[in-house]
């Protein structure tokens, strides 16, 4: 049976993006997917100094990050909205509902000495 640890090193190795959270002085959460490599317990990184998380972290070098396999299958999501009626009452669970306000979406990448940096552009919500 494989311990914690082993499922953690496998989910790391086998996944190439992180998301990394920051957050504003103000408590506005930010989260960034970033490409990544991770060494002796350490997470690393490469991102244009101006970009909105680098910004935040020279602020706050406080941040979270998280890996996950996002494989999932498009049947439970469905059911997710359709079954919403149990997560009610005295259930243990939840279903959340975000209102979307701001999205961004990747842009076309540029290059700085052969490696590639990510930009975003904000989605209009109509």
């Amino acid at each position: 049976m494989k311990t914690p640890r082993d499922r953690a090193d496998s989910m790391i190795v086998t996944n190439r993006y992180m998301t990394l959270a920051t957050a504003t002085k103000g408590g506005d959460p930010w989260i960034s997917p970033l490409f990544f490599a991770y060494q002796g317990g350490r997470f690393y990184w490469y991102s244009p100094k101006g970009a909105r998380h680098s910004r935040l972290i020279a602020q706050n070098p406080r941040v979270a990050i998280t890996i996950f396999d996002s494989r999932a299958d498009p049947k439970d999501q469905e059911r997710l909205i359709r079954e919403r009626i149990d997560f009610t009452s005295h259930a243990p669970l939840r279903v959340y509902v975000a209102q979307v306000k701001q999205m961004w979406v990747l842009g076309p990448p540029r290059m700085y000495k052969g490696k590639y940096l990510d930009s975003r552009e904000e989605v209009l919500i109509g």
